[in-house]
């Protein structure tokens, strides 16, 4: 196994992908990358960036290479809805030698997503779009070869116990 290595969180907004990255990057101590952070920070600079397009992947790319070749374990947190977002994260691994692992989180139950989704807008902590655009928002489906995750199946704790031993991740 490599000492490098990449775990790419994908999914809707609000399946649970913050969630369980913040819980395997605490309980691993890798480096938690989370793509709306990035994007939050670019928006309130003094850029004025009104349209990120791919900005906050691309910043994302390169602080997951900077930190995989310091031997990080890096955990990146983000929609990655389609194959242009997935293949960027891919030729990271590539071009750091790193192993990279990637994880589908999905919410089954409709419901429990809407009500995640309406907790956030309420909380003061409105990030992002509600759930009319979350519900028809295109997000490809998983790869072959990736761990899927059912939010509505199990709890934050069971989800990333289960990542862990599916993925095999230890401490370093």
């Amino acid at each position: 196994m490599s000492q490098k290595r990449l775990i790419v969180f994908a999914g809707r907004p609000g399946a649970g992908k913050t969630t369980l990255a913040r819980a395997l990057a605490t309980e691993f101590g890798a480096f938690h990358l989370r793509i709306d952070s990035i994007e939050d920070g670019l928006r309130a600079s003094a850029l004025n960036i009104t349209d990120l397009m791919d900005g906050g992947y691309a910043v994302g790319r390169e602080l997951a290479t900077d930190a995989l070749l310091m031997g990080h374990l890096v955990v990146v947190d983000a929609v990655n809805p389609d194959r242009e977002c997935r293949q960027g994260w891919d030729a990271v691994a590539s071009d750091t030698e790193a192993e990279i692992n990637w994880v589908f989180v999905t919410c089954s139950d409709a419901d429990e997503h809407r009500r995640r989704i309406a907790e956030r807008h309420q909380s003061g902590r409105k990030r992002g779009a509600d759930w009319s655009e979350i519900s028809t928002r295109n997000v490809e489906g998983p790869g072959k070869d990736w761990l899927t995750v059912d939010t509505a199946d199990m709890s934050s704790n069971e989800a990333a116990t289960h990542i862990a031993k599916a993925l095999q991740i230890s401490r370093r």
